[in-house]
């Protein structure tokens, strides 16, 4: 916030400035102001008009105090609750009938002190990429990926479709070796299961 003595200075400089033939904008940007609007303000304005904004910087009255985020913290990353993330503090807290804190004064202090990256007792497991079948005849090279599927909702239809893929996959041997490894025109081949 720009004080009296100081815009009156401001005023001063960017006038001279311009009745030597420079630009208002410009004498602006090198002063450091954001644009030329302020200083038009400035000069309708009255000369010891003082700024409408209010000096004194708000605070809430409900605001933690020093003390209050230093427990805050030590309990935060105490053995009990130092894998924990803040959601889970606090409702662990709770059911003690501790309250310090709301989940997002724990989320807003721990993100302050940059505590809130990692908070698990060890990294989350990875998942094995899915393996996918790159011929016919290669059963074993999906099925991991097919027990990965299955434990998602649709396990009845993952299924009953591995079961036909591999009904296909068996007809297709049959019929390779019923006729002498050449398969006859007209067949389907790996492409899906025969139909009668």
């Amino acid at each position: 916030m720009t004080g009296p003595e100081e815009r009156k200075t401001l005023t001063s400089l960017i006038s001279e400035a311009t009745l030597a033939g420079a630009r208002q904008a410009h004498a602006c940007n090198m002063l450091g102001l954001s644009s030329a609007r302020t200083v038009q303000r400035w000069q309708r304005g009255k000369p010891d008009a003082a700024d409408g904004r209010s000096l004194r910087h708000h605070e809430a009255c409900h605001k933690l105090s020093a003390d209050e985020r230093a427990e805050l913290q030590v309990v935060a990353n105490s053995a009990e609750f130092g894998h924990l993330p803040p959601g889970q503090i606090a409702s662990r807290l709770a059911d003690q009938q501790r309250y310090l804190a709301s989940e997002s004064t724990f989320y807003r202090i721990l993100k302050a002190e940059k505590q809130l990256a990692h908070r698990r007792s060890e990294r989350p497991a990875t998942l094995a990429a899915n393996r996918i079948p790159f011929a016919p005849t290669r059963r074993t090279s999906c099925i991991p990926g097919i027990s990965r599927i299955c434990r998602r909702r649709s396990v009845g239809s993952t299924f009953i479709y591995t079961c036909f893929w591999m009904y296909s996959v068996t007809q297709d041997r049959r019929l390779t070796d019923l006729c002498g490894g050449k398969q006859r025109a007209g067949q389907r081949g790996s492409q899906g299961p025969l139909r009668a």
